[in-house]
């Protein structure tokens, strides 16, 4: 159970590290293509925009599906692709959205995998070491990306690390389900 935790953490801390680059060098991104100031932070917001749209979404196609864990691990591979290719493209104004589309399908999800499999006795232990993992990986995600654009020149760098956090992420949500496999056959 506790590896579960500890999993589950890595999915939530490294999905929203890789987020993070979105809101943290998106606006940077933009105005070295050209865009004035608060266009790019009005492009960037779009992120946050469409995942607080598209979030009960995410949650209502998670319900009626028997594997939820497949609609995190496709909205992490779509994340994993989308947030480099949008530093490709110059930062085109719907990547930004299609990233928090992504995003919010699968922010809910990722929130619930804790509870699935930790048994009231140690779900708030677990949840704190959820917690713990999630601020570790939220925290290194800034001044990564920050050294990053740094040693390049560029925040381009920041994205490619941003679809590495996502990969990350699935790292996670693999071993979360190897947890859940152990867990089920003990109380088989």
């Amino acid at each position: 159970e506790a590896w579960a935790a500890l999993c589950s953490g890595g999915v939530w801390g490294f999905f929203n590290a890789g987020l993070a680059i979105m809101f943290g060098f998106g606006t940077a991104l933009l105005v070295g293509e050209g865009a004035t100031l608060e266009r790019a932070a009005l492009v960037t917001s779009l992120v946050v925009w469409s995942t607080a749209i598209v979030a009960p979404f995410g949650g209502m196609i998670a319900d009626r599906m028997a594997r939820p864990d497949l609609l995190i691990a496709g909205g992490l591979i779509a994340m994993a692709v989308l947030t480099p290719v949008t530093a490709l493209s110059g930062g085109h104004w719907l990547l930004f959205v299609l990233v928090g589309m992504a995003s919010g399908l699968i922010a809910g999800v990722i929130m619930s995998l804790p509870g699935r499999l930790l048994p009231p006795p140690v779900r708030s232990l677990g949840m704190g070491m959820f917690f713990a993992v999630y601020y570790v990986a939220f925290v290194i995600s800034p001044p990564a990306g920050g050294a990053l654009s740094d040693a390049t020149g560029s925040p381009d760098a920041a994205f490619w690390l941003g679809g590495a956090f996502q990969l990350l992420a699935l790292a996670g949500l693999w071993g979360y389900g190897q947890a859940a496999r152990r867990i089920a056959a003990a109380h088989a």
